[in-house]
């Protein structure tokens, strides 16, 4: 199975990304409750890509994941 952790953010008044959902693409749909167990991004935080980073590692670091990445798209 391929993954896409995908972020989805807007800018604030402080110009810091928001992120306002995180999305798992390429999985079965059965399968996205077991995988977002292993993410810590998660909808109100500020967007770090360290953080999207690590969490594209531990689903990578998953058996039944065969490559995982990330992908921010701005609204």
């Amino acid at each position: 199975m391929l993954g896409c952790l995908l972020l989805l953010g807007s800018l604030h008044a402080q110009q810091a990304l928001v992120i306002q959902d995180v999305r798992l693409e390429g999985h079965q749909r059965n399968q996205a409750d077991y995988l977002f167990r292993f993410l810590e991004s998660e909808a109100g935080q500020v967007f770090s890509a360290s953080r999207a980073e690590q969490d594209a590692q531990q689903l990578q670091n998953l058996y039944s994941v065969a490559k995982a990445d990330f992908r921010v798209d701005t609204l």
